[in-house]
């Protein structure tokens, strides 16, 4: 689900959920951007970090507390702007400091470049994963109500196509989800997944 057509590089993929996320959310940008500067400092070691982000100091009066946040911020909406480069060490704190769904949306899609599937952790019971897989299978079920409407899925289902590959991605990372808890638990492995399409083509 994304509205980025010309993505070059893992950045611009980001980026543009980020974007989207701003737009779609109405979340103010300078507040998103501090955040992102707050997670950033925390994670990522002084000694390692390849941006001035700033930590305040301990003895910094009120005043100059918020400057270096305001600082800070500025710092990182120049990235979401695209006025200066993201460098890959922001790349996880920015994922981290987006809302849901855009950032499992963006987990995706960051994921789909090296052909991986993401598996979402989430803190939740068996029951409740249970609960998720059926409520995936009824989102997936409604993306693709309208393109199989006619009963095939051709050219004409492209307004579509976007939608309904998104949900079927979360669908299929539920599954994969389910399958690791079940194999972890039992002790029993699940067998390598076959490519059934190309299989059969050859077959």
């Amino acid at each position: 689900m994304s509205d980025m057509g010309h993505v070059i590089n893992r950045s611009d993929v980001l980026l543009g959920w980020v974007r989207m996320m701003l737009r779609a959310s109405g979340a103010s940008e300078s507040d998103f951007a501090g955040r992102v500067a707050d997670i950033y400092v925390c994670r990522v070691p002084e000694s390692a970090r390849t941006v001035s982000l700033k930590v305040p100091s301990a003895r910094a009066s009120v005043d100059d507390f918020y400057k270096v946040k305001a600082t800070n911020a500025k710092l990182v909406s120049r990235w979401i702007r695209g006025d200066v480069h993201l460098p890959a060490d922001a790349e996880e704190a920015m994922v981290s400091a987006m809302d849901l769904p855009w950032r499992d949306g963006c987990v995706f899609d960051l994921c789909s470049r090296h052909h991986v599937l993401p598996v979402l952790l989430h803190e939740e019971t068996d029951i409740e994963r249970l609960a998720e897989l059926m409520s995936e299978v009824a989102e997936a079920i409604q993306g693709m109500a309208p393109i199989l409407a006619d009963g095939v899925i051709d050219q004409a289902d492209a307004p579509f196509a976007e939608e309904a590959i998104h949900r079927l991605k979360r669908l299929a990372s539920a599954c994969a989800g389910l399958i690791s808890r079940i194999s972890y638990v039992t002790g029993v492995k699940s067998a390598a997944i076959v490519d059934i399409g190309r299989d059969s083509a050859h077959g």
